[in-house]
């Protein structure tokens, strides 16, 4: 990025605070990847791509491993590898779509990386190699809020308060230092302060098992973290943060305008693969009629069916819905339909919700937003 270039950046998020929306959009914008192609799946993917798609500084673009290949992030300034499969990521970029992560970040570009976004950027085979650390084979967590503390000097590094944070971990990596890339160095600037045992290494906790990294590449920047700083509001500073600390530019994110009683959605984030997907879901944020929550079950778990008045199942992955629909979520989801609750689905998801009165399934071609603008309507 050109010193002239981080100048109007800079300069930009000055006058985001002393101008209208209409003016800003006239200023120079972060332009901004999120890597959505498979293994990118959950609702932490939705939550980036919401946290992205409502900031007046930043322009997102939605994109996949043949992207990479094509050279579409040589017109970016940042790529956001969000949660999912590491392992699918690779894959869905090959080789060719690494090196070239691995050249946009070398001349000067932002990574952002949260949980298997993490694992992508590790220095191992497979992966993209961007930072000096690795996986610790057979090491990881269930789902669970876990408490983090920053260091100092990664509080400031992010632009964020010191101090401790509870975060949602889901199965993120557990790391430990590897062989530093030849054009790299990165620092550990946050750490888990849990004791909780991960899965399969009973002689060890995740006390001290570094949780957030930055680093440099090149000319370029990396932040990195092993939980879901996205997923909750209270952490969400630590997202935004992570853009800071590569680009130098916080963003603000806008709240889009909700009526006064409109339809709470809960959109299932599991199974979501693809740009499709993604672009789905914004559609329905800025329904001013609809108020979307991503759900998984973990939310299920905890009670957030109580808070909805729509469930939307919408296909994906055909082995999330046989994983995650285990026995007490599916009678959840049962237990919504008798309450009175709708739940919508497609041809594959219709295969995994029982058939009920309040169960509806939307056509090949049939349009979602209008589906549910319309389930809305009796209630306004």
């Amino acid at each position: 990025m050109t010193l002239m270039r981080c100048a109007a950046l800079a300069a930009a998020v000055l006058v985001a605070a002393f101008c209208p929306r209409s003016e800003l959009r006239a200023a120079e914008k972060l332009r901004v990847g999120l890597y959505v192609d498979a293994g990118s799946r959950g609702s932490g993917v939705l939550y980036w791509a919401q946290l992205l798609a409502n900031s007046p500084q930043l322009e997102l673009t939605l994109l996949e491993g043949a992207d990479l290949r094509d050279g579409k992030l040589d017109g970016l300034d940042l790529l956001v590898m969000p949660g999912g499969a590491s392992g699918a990521q690779f894959r869905s970029m090959g080789e060719q779509g690494a090196a070239a992560v691995r050249r946009f970040v070398a001349r000067g570009g932002a990574y952002v990386g949260t949980c298997a976004g993490l694992h992508s950027a590790m220095n191992k085979p497979n992966r993209i190699g961007l930072l000096a650390f690795t996986r610790v084979d057979g090491a990881s967590g269930a789902e669970a809020p876990l408490s983090v503390k920053f260091t100092p000097e990664g509080a400031a590094r992010f632009g964020i308060a010191p101090g401790s944070y509870l975060v949602r971990y889901s199965h993120g990596p557990i790391i430990v230092p590897a062989a530093q890339p030849g054009e790299g160095r990165s620092e550990v600037v946050a750490a888990y302060s849990s004791s909780i045992t991960p899965l399969g290494r009973d002689n060890r906790s995740f006390f001290g098992a570094p949780a957030a990294v930055y680093g440099e590449y090149g000319k370029g920047r990396i932040a990195v973290t092993s939980f879901h700083p996205e997923s909750y509001a209270s952490t969400r500073c630590i997202a935004i943060g992570m853009i800071y600390a590569t680009t130098g530019v916080k963003p603000t994110p806008e709240i889009p305008h909700k009526d006064f009683r409109p339809l709470r959605v809960g959109y299932w984030s599991r199974a979501i693969i693809g740009r499709r997907c993604v672009a789905e879901a914004l559609e329905l944020d800025r329904c001013a009629e609809l108020d979307v929550r991503f759900t998984d079950g973990m939310d299920f778990d905890a009670g957030a069916l109580r808070h909805l008045d729509v469930l939307v199942f919408m296909g994906g992955i055909e082995a999330r819905y046989k994983n995650d629909l285990i026995p007490r979520r599916a009678a959840a989801v049962m237990e919504f339909m008798r309450r009175g609750g709708r739940v919508v689905v497609n041809a594959l998801s219709a295969k995994y919700i029982p058939e009920h009165p309040n169960r509806i399934t939307l056509p090949e071609n049939g349009n979602l937003t209008e589906l549910l603008r319309r389930l809305a309507a009796p209630a306004r």
